[in-house]
């Protein structure tokens, strides 16, 4: 009969040392039965093969086990396990670039915006001195020259009145002519009387 230590069990069984230790603590007494002899050897705490059998119902020709008591691994599994870790690290040195980047224009974007808010707080501070200065100019201005209300105005003020615009009456272009002139402009230079309606 072939014993085994915790450590080679839990790895038989592909479970941790820990949960092999509960499994043992919390055997029932029909368990204890069962494995009778098969769970202390030489007055260390070890478990045979038909008791690994028994509790867990893994026979140990299924996991082989080596001389130390380590698993026989597979190396395909293991060189796939590397790189696949060495993936993720990239992944994780990527992503840390990244975010580095992003908290950098965060902390430029963050004093943009100071100085804007700064830029924007002394426009703000000027404008109203200003307002206050023209304010004061106006009041100076109001004083100097008083203002009078409607009826004042309406009373310092001649009334004028207003001649409406009539235009001018064209005049006769025969006036002033001789009777031989009249005669002429009449049957040779018509011209000269479009703008006169008989």
């Amino acid at each position: 009969m072939k014993w085994h230590s915790i450590s080679e069990v839990a790895k038989i069984v592909n479970q941790s040392r820990q949960s092999v230790y509960k499994k043992l603590n919390h055997l029932t007494e029909e368990e204890k039965i069962k494995l009778g002899g098969n769970l202390v050897h030489e007055g260390k705490l070890c478990i045979s093969s038909e008791g690994i059998n028994l509790l867990f119902g893994v026979s140990t020709s299924d996991n082989q086990v080596d001389k130390k008591g380590d698993c026989l691994v597979d190396n395909e599994v293991v060189k796939m396990l590397r790189k696949h870790l060495t993936d993720k690290e990239k992944e994780v040195d990527r992503l840390d670039d990244i975010l580095g980047k992003v908290l950098n224009q965060l902390e430029e974007e963050r004093k943009l915006r100071g100085e804007e808010r700064q830029r924007t707080d002394t426009i703000l501070i000027k404008l109203s001195n200003d307002v206050s200065t023209l304010q004061k100019a106006l009041e100076y201005k109001k004083s100097e020259f008083p203002t009078l209300n409607h009826q004042e105005m309406v009373k310092s003020k001649p009334v004028k009145t207003i001649n409406l615009w009539k235009p001018e009456q064209p005049k006769n272009p025969l006036e002033g002519m001789s009777i031989f002139q009249r005669i002429l402009v009449r049957f040779f230079r018509p011209e000269k009387l479009r703008q006169f309606d008989f």
